[in-house]
């Protein structure tokens, strides 16, 4: 099983907190927000892992706190400004695949409620249903008889669930195909993101089956980060420092 996980980019939209860490090095309870992502796959998983911003931290970590672990580091030079995207950096770990993938956001994080299904034979996208949470940042989709009908844009208002950044890519070839051809095109500038590959792959007769999760924490903003923060309790009194990182 293959995973990849993106960590290049800069996490922006955390403001300050990334000044001195990688996003995905975010402190949730006693444990960083790649943590959760990492313990929640088998331990024999391959993970990808791309690095850019503070990268070197999240090389180390990784190999210091989980030894036993399988672990392919991808450098990105290009993680900010022009000629970035996480469409460029997805490309990148293009090499490294030679089956069906997970791709797992490092700003997705379930909790240890994550399950690997044991039928993985189609493509797979993962997605929250909650009547608390508009779309205005998140993608969303529309479902029939729990197989995708399309992927929308933030901001859409007739969907039926929201896309939390997690997936299995069975049909990997037809995946980063795609993916070149757009990057090629300079479509999407810094805005490619795998969900634009994703629905060419449904506009090309590719099936998507919908998996529901039942606890999703969204990371990747500041103010989700708070509001998600408290619930990760942490066993050691840490007094915070900003820049302790």
């Amino acid at each position: 099983m293959k995973v990849i996980i993106p960590t290049s980019g800069t996490g922006s939209r955390l403001n300050d907190l990334t000044k001195y860490i990688n996003k995905s090095l975010i402190k949730l309870g006693d444990k960083f927000a790649i943590c959760y992502i990492i313990e929640s796959y088998p331990i024999e998983t391959e993970f990808i892992i791309t690095i850019g911003y503070k990268g070197k931290l999240v090389r180390d970590f990784l190999k210091l706190a989980y030894p036993e672990h399988n672990f392919t580091f991808v450098k990105i030079d290009k993680f900010e400004g022009e000629g970035s995207s996480l469409g460029y950096s997805l490309y990148q770990t293009k090499k490294y695949i030679d089956s069906p993938f997970f791709f797992h956001c490092c700003d997705c994080i379930l909790e240890n409620t994550f399950k690997i299904v044991n039928n993985l034979d189609e493509n797979i996208i993962y997605s929250y249903k909650s009547n608390n949470i508009n779309s205005d940042h998140y993608a969303s989709i529309n479902i029939k008889n729990d197989y995708i009908l399309s992927i929308n844009d933030k901001k859409e208002s007739n969907y039926d669930s929201l896309y939390i950044g997690l997936s299995f890519i069975k049909d990997y070839t037809l995946f980063f195909n795609i993916l070149e051809h757009i990057l090629v095109s300079n479509e999407y500038g810094t805005s490619l993101s795998d969900i634009h590959v994703m629905r060419q792959m449904i506009n090309n007769n590719c099936i998507f089956k919908n998996i529901k999760v039942s606890k999703w924490y969204d990371i990747g903003n500041i103010n989700n980060l708070y509001k998600h923060i408290d619930k990760f309790k942490c066993k050691y009194e840490v007094l915070y420092k900003y820049n302790e990182s």
